[in-house]
């Protein structure tokens, strides 16, 4: 994510110019030339000047990684998005226009917050963005990262026939890809088909073992089980459950802070009499 986080980007090249700047100046002091008129001061500098940006780059891309799961907690675990979309709108605005997978990752988080913060359009854009340039990229396992990381967003967005179908495009993308991160994309995938056959099968008993399997597994981000408690609730209705669907929604409630379910959560318990 460096390439995104313009401030990281120029301590790089500064530190890159100010290390050889510095040397060029002490060296006349010790040999009395100048470090460029000597084949030895001039391959100093060069080794100067590269050493030290890929120091730095190494150590602005570790800062800038932190940085990314920082803005990610604020929606993943603080359920805050209006805090995401605010103080990630300058990396956003460098990523959003890119396709690719490390565009994809980050702009899959910040739609979904856009949605939650009633951005319905804008989120719409950053998926047509990204799967419109999938075709563009030339490793298969770039496309492949792409359409794995909009399925989630597709999931809130898009109809469940419509969601199948691009899980259908990822696994056909992983096909022939036996590396780490693609077993990892095809085992999401797989969940995630399951869980939208769950949602449109008169079978909500399904949907029920596969949400709460989420929602009380504290390994998982807290965003994510708030809305699986949405999804568990919704299934509780359909079985009748009043007792276990109160207790969902109370969830929802209680960890939801500022996410978008969180309304529709406290109307529904107080049709319950809550």
């Amino acid at each position: 994510m460096l390439p995104y986080f313009k401030r990281y980007v120029i301590i790089c090249c500064v530190a890159a110019a100010a290390v050889p700047l510095v040397a060029s100046t002490i060296w006349p002091l010790i040999t009395g030339q100048i470090m460029a008129a000597s084949l030895p001061g001039l391959i100093t500098l060069l080794v100067l000047f590269f050493g030290t940006m890929a120091v730095m780059q190494r150590v602005m891309g570790m800062k800038a990684q932190a940085e990314t799961e920082r803005l990610f907690a604020l929606y993943n675990e603080q359920c805050d998005p209006n805090a995401l979309i605010d103080q990630g709108a300058p990396v956003a605005e460098l990523v959003e226009p890119q396709c690719g997978e490390l565009p994809s990752w980050f702009m899959s988080y910040y739609a979904q917050a856009l949605l939650d913060a009633g951005q319905v359009e804008r989120a719409q854009a950053v998926k047509a963005t990204q799967l419109g340039g999938v075709a563009n990229l030339k490793k298969p396992e770039a496309r492949a990262a792409v359409v794995v990381n909009m399925v989630p967003l597709a999931l809130k967005l898009d109809e469940p026939s419509d969601v199948l179908g691009l899980i259908a495009q990822g696994e056909g993308l992983l096909e022939g890809l036996a590396d780490d991160a693609s077993a990892q994309r095809r085992a999401y995938l797989a969940s995630q088909r399951e869980l939208v056959d769950a949602r449109v099968a008169e079978d909500p008993q399904g949907l029920l073992d596969l949400c709460e399997q989420v929602r009380a597994n504290a390994d998982h981000p807290l965003r994510l089980r708030v809305e699986r408690a949405w999804d568990e609730a919704q299934a509780c209705y359909r079985l009748g459950d009043a007792a276990r669907e109160r207790a969902c929604l109370e969830f929802v409630v209680g960890h939801g802070n500022k996410l978008a379910l969180v309304t529709p959560a406290r109307a529904r318990l107080a049709a319950l009499g809550v």
